[in-house]
């Protein structure tokens, strides 16, 4: 046990009473003021064990010196297992070994799990909910604003905005975690086909260099045209002047017709067709004319054909029609 900075004196037969004392009590104030570890024996070896757990450990002299009681941490108590753990507990998942770690370490893992980072939204100022085919996405000056969970452990400057439509382009980097910036983005986009597209990706790495991220998609649908009229047939400016007019990506739904005239519902021959037309006030089926085509042109200038199908019959009242 090796000792710096003071030494031990040996009380001789010669020191008086007072003099012995003040030597016992010199050479104990050397012990803890210089002691780094204590290797205690035992019956299978030796322990290292480090300055102030709370375990007793008798220190002794030879010739008629007291015993000194010295106190080491916790930290020199420490716990080695190569098996895997079977379930995942607290912050120990399935699978952990462990190799000299301490009780501190080992109570903080299982206790305190690691809170890991996500983003929790992320958006940018002028983006429709979704987009008619052939309408553009506007560009420009724009502002993106996102959010985090347990933040703490995002690292600082680490968020990344890319604009993932072509030309790639990253927007921000190495910027603060701090929920808003104002970009410029280069490129406006639009979509002639039903389709959704990735449009911005946003990424930041976690205290444990690891990243996590989450994106901006919008969509691009075509309109379906469904309502009453008591035209017959009906060509394109009628059917773009039915009562009802959403984008969709299907046809299949549960569609409400106003009453009077024939029942019209019109939508992109690319859907497929239509073969069940439903009245779900009284579960019978709706009879239909044959389909017929009509090629639509929307105000962005995408053409495309229509499906166009006509109740056999004039229905005077409203209806709910489910079609597959």
């Amino acid at each position: 046990m090796p000792l710096s900075g003071c030494s031990i004196i040996h009380v001789e037969a010669y020191h008086g009473p007072n003099a012995g004392r003040i030597i016992i009590n010199d050479n104990f104030d050397c012990l803890e003021n210089t002691i780094d570890s204590l290797q205690v024996a035992s019956a299978t070896g030796s322990t290292i064990v480090t300055a102030g757990t709370y375990t007793t450990v008798s220190v002794s002299f030879s010739g008629n010196v007291p015993v000194y009681q010295v106190d080491v941490i916790p930290s020199a108590i420490t716990f080695t297992n190569a098996t895997a753990t079977p379930t995942t507990i607290g912050g120990i998942s399935a699978g952990s070994t462990f190799s000299n770690k301490t009780m501190t370490e080992m109570w903080n893992a299982l206790l305190y799990p690691y809170q890991t980072p996500a983003f929790t939204s992320f958006s940018r100022t002028n983006l429709n909910s979704t987009y008619e085919l052939g309408e553009v996405m506007v560009a420009g000056s724009q502002t993106f604003t996102w959010s985090t969970s347990n933040s703490s452990n995002v690292s600082a400057n680490t968020i990344t905005i890319v604009q993932n439509i072509a030309p790639v382009t990253t927007l921000l980097s190495n910027s603060a975690n701090d929920g808003t910036e104002i970009v410029v983005t280069p490129t406006t986009y639009s979509a002639g086909t039903s389709s959704t597209v990735t449009l911005y990706t946003i990424t930041a790495y976690n205290s444990l260099n690891s990243p996590f991220s989450t994106t901006i998609s919008r969509s691009w649908r075509p309109r379906i045209y469904y309502g009453t009229s008591l035209t017959t047939p009906l060509v394109e400016a009628n059917i773009e002047a039915l009562a009802n007019n959403p984008l969709a990506s299907g046809f299949a739904g549960t569609y409400s017709f106003a009453a009077g005239g024939y029942k019209y519902f019109c939508y992109p021959s690319s859907f497929g067709t239509a073969t069940v037309f439903t009245d779900t006030g009284t579960n019978f089926n709706v009879p239909m004319e044959p389909v017929y085509v009509v090629s639509v042109t929307n105000i962005y200038g995408v053409t495309a054909n229509y499906n166009v199908h006509r109740s056999t019959n004039i229905l005077g009242g409203s209806i709910n029609i489910q079609i597959s």
